[in-house]
Order: structure tokens, then sequence, then C-alpha cells
């Protein structure tokens, strides 16, 4: 799916063990923001670290789905978002 509009902000970035994270972030959909918390498998990938989880979001919180599809009969309130976040160190450009 894709919205317009939409962005992820990461507020905080928790170690729980060796692999795992607690990752806090604000979520905009369609001009609406709300805090979402997660947990976060991480595994290095080349020079690169890899956050990797899932999340569910309540659609109607961000006003997603309209006219027939704002029936939760039709497509269901919960909606399962998987993510995965690569982290690198910024390179300064001369």
């Amino acid at each position: 799916m894709t919205v317009a509009n939409s962005a992820i902000i990461i507020t905080k970035l928790e170690s729980i063990s060796q692999v795992f994270y607690w990752v806090k972030c604000l979520m905009t959909l369609k001009g609406k923001t709300h805090p979402v918390e997660a947990t976060a498998r991480f595994h290095p990938e080349g020079n690169r670290g890899v956050f990797e989880g899932s999340v569910t979001l309540k659609r109607a919180d961000y006003g997603v789905g309209e006219g027939m599809w704002a029936d939760f009969g039709t497509v269901a309130n919960d909606v399962q978002i998987k993510f995965r976040l690569v982290a690198g160190t910024a390179t300064r450009q001369k």
C-alpha cells in the first residue's frame, strides 16, 4: 500500500538484548500522527546494521479506507506493517 504524505520518525532505539531492540517512533499517515512502538531484530549486513520487525496499526486511527473500504467487515481495522530499517554511517560530500 502506498499512502501519500506518510513519514516515520524514530524517536528512540533501545537495546533489549544482543539481537533485539525496542523501537519508538512517530508514524504519520494522511496527516495524522500517532506514537508507535515495536521490537526489531538486529543483524549486521556488510558495513550496515539492519533492523527488521512488524507492528499492528489501527487503520481508522489514520483515516485509511474510504467508501466501501471504511467498513471493517470488508477490510479489518488491524493492519500489520512489516518494516526493514537499514542504518549506515553518513559520509560527508566534498
